[in-house]
């Protein structure tokens, strides 16, 4: 993630949770990761690298998991340090998040991944967060993939939502071309106070298949071991050990 995405989610994060907090299932991926642990015998400490605002991770931190956590964008480091007191926080990306200790369990929630552009940039950050994991540990990350990748197409959705102190309408165009996935996403927010704000980016992330990701985790040296629906719904959910 570039500077540019960074500055992005320090626009909104204000706003994040309302608008997305009730969509995301923040609970299904705390069992999900939590019933991993347990069955791989695993202490209870995670690593959340781009945390957002920190609702997952306030999740493991009531159950009492050691929380660290890790974003580019420093608005989102504030909003999550709100939530999570006792987690240790880095504000970093991907590929250069390190907390000093090699971990059980690393995490990336909200299709975070797909900002790496190319099978060798997804290889490379998951070679990265490999070198964070215990003997045994688990990278665990849900990521939108398609069946071909080299296929274009186009998606357009436009979405309004009330929050408590604006009216906010949303238009996503994307189009997927040649293993690339750019998106045009513009917020206009009408604030009760009669001020109006917009917020636009433009980004450019990675097309991949179940196949591509499934070969980048063995690439970096991580054994898969399961892809499923995982707590994303339709979105798959991936899982790398490190080896013992």
């Amino acid at each position: 993630m570039g500077d540019g995405a960074g500055r992005y989610y320090d626009r909104l994060a204000d706003l994040w949770d309302e608008l997305y907090a009730a969509a995301v299932p923040y609970d299904d991926g705390f069992k999900f990761i939590d019933k991993l642990r347990r069955r791989y015998r695993l202490e209870k400490a995670i690593l959340d690298v781009g945390c957002g605002t920190g609702e997952l991770l306030r999740r493991f931190e009531d159950a009492g998991y050691e929380t660290y956590r890790a974003d580019r964008s420093q608005e989102m480091v504030r909003r999550a340090r709100e939530k999570c007191r006792q987690s240790l926080l880095k504000r970093a990306t991907f590929q250069d998040v390190s907390v000093g200790r090699q971990l059980p369990i690393i995490a990336s929630f909200f299709n975070s991944l797909a900002y790496c552009q190319t099978p060798t940039e997804l290889t490379k950050t998951l070679k990265h967060l490999r070198g964070q994991l215990q003997a045994g540990g688990l990278v665990v990350f849900d990521l939108v993939t398609v069946d071909d990748p080299k296929k274009n197409t186009l998606v357009f959705d436009v979405k309004k939502f009330e929050l408590a102190a604006a009216h906010v309408s949303r238009t996503f165009f994307g189009r997927a071309l040649r293993r690339r996935f750019t998106s045009d996403m513009t917020y206009v927010i009408q604030w009760r106070s009669d001020e109006k704000q917009v917020i636009s980016e433009r980004t450019t992330r990675g097309c991949f298949s179940t196949e591509d990701v499934v070969r980048c985790i063995e690439r970096a040296g991580l054994t898969p071991l399961e892809v499923s629906n995982g707590y994303m719904g339709k979105i798959p959910t991936f899982v790398g050990q490190a080896p013992h």
